[in-house]
């Protein structure tokens, strides 16, 4: 429930960032964003802000900006190294320009007089964090929205896995760290214990700077996340069979080098032109035996042929596939098609799989479907509930995904009403995995042509 110190938060925000968006390209906003909202969750500690250097006018902002980050305690040399690499652009931006320095230090102002030193404030300011994430999501400022779940997806995923004060969670694309602060607040809320471990991976080190900052403001220590490809094994810290829970929400069908052990892809090596199931193995195999996860997919995971449905079929002969949720569209930032949660299991002994279509529990919100926390418990109920409930749920055998070719599409187990004059669920999905593969290939073959041409005048 948000309370009057968020709203005034996302007021002082939104006003603001319409005034630096015309000075800052999207990503170099977000970031200047971002390590404001660090030097003001500093000013929570009574020491530093008692130590710390006066500010005066604007004109001064740049300077007195920097003799901030610096001062004190800002977690681990690699933190205070990206922090570092931020603040170079942040003072040449304000050398170049002088209106945005007082536009900086406007905001300042504003942040430094919201009453986060009261009671619950090291809370809130998390809070509010992931509502300016939300923000760089709806804009799409530096293609933001690709490194971050809508909330309620988060939220969904943490209630249905449960996790506990004992154990670890792992999301090898961790994004702006959204899985990893949801779980770590989860495990407070209903255990209070503290033993809780996470562990993130993102290749992109924007992305890195986020999560970290995620984490710090979240009051978890930020050296969990780290700049790594985890699609690559041997790029990857991560070893096999080391964590209880696994939350991702991978890039969709993203091409990918073919490089890699071996080893980490038991169930067959994925074709080049397409990473979903290296992700996906990545996510099982790197659970204990009695492990569990959450993993977001594009519906085109559910019905490829190939060594995909090979795969598939393995994951399914050993029982690992728990069940199918399918989301409906226009759910996620930066891409309008409907996307799925597998759940999985790195060892069970039932071989049913319960295939659930969501889209009764989401509502709409201008262009978008969101689902709300009165439909957030009644999903997650019926995730963990296992049961068969009307054109909503069904628990299926093994034998009969098998007779439907190892298709794994909820449309094929759910029968819901087809409008009048439209093709059956069923050819859309298909038409869709086989428009995703066209794109794929389109993009290899633009790419290709680009690097040809680029080549002539090199």
């Amino acid at each position: 429930m948000e309370n009057n110190l968020q709203r005034q938060f996302a007021l002082l925000m939104s006003s603001e960032i319409e005034h630096l968006k015309l000075r800052l390209g999207g990503s170099e906003l977000v970031e200047q964003l971002v390590l404001l909202m660090i030097v003001r969750y500093k000013f929570l500690d009574h020491k530093f802000a008692s130590n710390a250097p006066a500010l005066g006018g604007w004109e001064d902002f740049d300077q007195w900006f920097g003799r901030v980050i610096f001062g004190g305690d800002l977690g681990s040399v690699g933190f205070r190294e990206l922090c570092f690499s931020v603040l170079q652009k942040t003072s040449s931006s304000m050398g170049m320009d002088l209106g945005l320095k007082k536009d900086l230090w406007r905001l300042w102002r504003g942040l430094q007089d919201l009453p986060f030193e009261h009671e619950g404030g090291r809370q809130l300011i998390g809070e509010c964090f992931e509502s300016l994430l939300f923000m760089f999501a709806e804009s799409n400022f530096g293609g933001a929205g690709y490194s971050y779940t809508p909330r309620g997806i988060v939220e969904l995923m943490t209630d249905i896995l449960q996790p506990q004060s004992s154990e670890a969670l792992y999301d090898p694309v961790c994004g702006s760290g959204g899985f990893l602060t949801a779980a770590t607040n989860y495990v407070k809320k209903n255990s209070g214990a503290s033993g809780f471990k996470v562990y993130g991976e993102e290749v992109s080190a924007g992305s890195v700077f986020i999560a970290k900052a995620n984490m710090l403001l979240h009051g978890v220590s930020e050296e969990s996340i780290v700049l790594s490809n985890s699609i690559s094994s041997f790029e990857s810290a991560v070893r096999q069979d080391s964590f209880d829970l696994v939350m991702a929400n991978p890039p969709f069908s993203m091409r990918w080098n073919g490089n890699g052990d071996a080893d980490a892809f038991e169930y067959g090596v994925p074709p080049r032109s397409n990473a979903d199931y290296v992700f996906l193995q990545r996510a099982l195999f790197s659970l204990k035996k009695d492990g569990r996860g959450a993993v977001i997919v594009p519906t085109g995971v559910l019905s490829r042929g190939g060594v995909e449905k090979a795969i598939r079929q393995k994951m399914l002969a050993n029982n690992n596939i728990e069940a199918v949720v399918s989301l409906p569209a226009n759910t996620f930032y930066g891409t309008a098609i409907a996307a799925n949660i597998l759940l999985i299991r790195r060892a069970r002994h039932e071989s049913e799989v319960l295939f659930v279509d969501a889209s009764s529990f989401f509502s709409k919100d201008r262009n978008r479907n969101i689902i709300l926390e009165e439909g957030v418990g009644k999903l997650a109920a019926l995730c963990i509930g296992r049961v068969s409930e009307g054109d909503v749920s069904r628990l299926v055998s093994l034998s009969e995904i098998q007779a439907n070719d190892s298709n794994l599409s909820v449309s094929r187990y759910i029968s819901n009403e087809v409008v009048a004059d439209s093709m059956p669920l069923d050819v859309l999905v298909q038409r869709q995995s086989e428009l995703e593969l066209q794109l794929t290939n389109l993009q290899q073959e633009m790419s290709t042509l680009v690097q040809s041409v680029m080549g002539r005048f090199s």
